[in-house]
């Protein structure tokens, strides 16, 4: 199975989902549930221009979700260079 910084990468009904940690660091247990939404929403704000939207569903909690391979490889890329 493929994986992004040390993530998986989901292949679910064509797209492709990772985890939001994937992207970002959170130090929920010295920063407690607040680091935590702030670094979903930082997520999120960086995977937006390579097209990655907010995913969730019963067995996948905090993801982020896109239509294309390439465009997760891109937004990876883009997180790594930085």
């Amino acid at each position: 199975m493929k994986t992004a910084n040390g993530y998986q990468i989901h292949n679910i009904g064509g797209d492709f989902v990772i985890h939001f940690l994937a992207l970002v660091e959170a130090d929920h247990e010295k920063d407690g549930l607040n680091a935590i939404s702030f670094a979903y929403s930082k997520a999120q704000a960086i995977a937006k221009p390579f097209g990655g939207r907010k995913f969730h569903n019963k067995r996948f909690g905090g993801g982020i979700v896109f239509t294309s391979e390439k465009k997760l490889n891109d937004c990876i890329a883009s997180v790594a260079k930085n």
